[in-house]
């Protein structure tokens, strides 16, 4: 399936901005989204359709409505779409059935698909590199919880003694869990320890509600309950 990218975001912001200004939210509709000037996205892989391979490389392969808040608050609403995990890229599909992508992630606040919210995010990618992707929002506050998915592409496999050839695939990874303080860029955590130092604050109350709870930050709910209480102590001392 080939996809284009919207263009031209930096433009129509600009003329957003300077007539409505930062605070105000605009409201506009599917149809106006659609109006935005399209470019073809290019270095996608053309070589292979999706029929060619198994598995999915979308979180959910329907398109759902849903909503796009740019930087310039200019709300987009009653729009189709999807998250691909695999090209890190939001879908949606016109009113003609084409799909295309949002080129400029960078100059979109967030995208809400259905009930799920995702955000543009920097991140450490390892101690010493940053980079952006997309995240499903767990909560908001001082401290946001962020869920990085994963999805890897297996190439086709020859046959072999007593085994099949076996198609190229898309096999979903186990998704990491990333927070971020103050909107700092997001850190991967992986032991309640460690998350409670990257907080900094309210330490002695972290540890006791993780020891009470038995929180493993492993877990999305645990992970949930741990920010949330956070947030709240946060919140009271202000």
């Amino acid at each position: 399936m080939k996809t284009i990218k919207i263009s031209l975001f930096v433009i129509l912001q600009f003329f957003v901005f300077a007539a409505f200004g930062q605070t105000r939210v605009m409201v506009k509709t599917y149809d106006d989204f659609q109006l935005l000037k399209h470019i073809d996205a290019g270095g996608r892989k053309n070589y292979l359709s999706e029929s060619d391979i198994d598995g999915s490389p979308y979180l959910n392969n329907e398109f759902v409505k849903g909503e796009v808040l740019t930087e310039n608050d200019v709300r987009y609403v009653g729009i189709p779409l999807r998250y691909n995990i695999y090209s890190d890229d939001i879908e949606f599909k016109t009113s003609s059935g084409q799909v295309l992508s949002i080129a400029f992630p960078g100059n979109i606040k967030e995208v809400k698909i259905g009930h799920d919210v995702f955000v543009y995010h920097l991140y450490f990618l390892s101690a010493d590199r940053l980079n952006w992707g997309y995240f499903q929002l767990i909560n908001t506050g001082k401290a946001e919880g962020l869920i990085g998915y994963r999805i890897i592409f297996q190439e086709a496999q020859p046959a072999l003694a007593y085994k099949d050839p076996q198609p190229p695939k898309f096999i979903p990874q186990p998704p990491y869990y990333f927070v971020s303080v103050d909107k700092k860029p997001a850190v991967r955590v992986q032991t309640t320890k460690y998350l409670i130092n990257l907080l900094g604050d309210h330490k002695k109350e972290l540890e006791s509600f993780a020891k009470k709870n038995h929180i493993k930050v492993r877990k999305l709910d645990d992970l949930r309950r741990i920010l949330y209480y956070y947030n709240s102590l946060v919140e009271m001392k202000n």
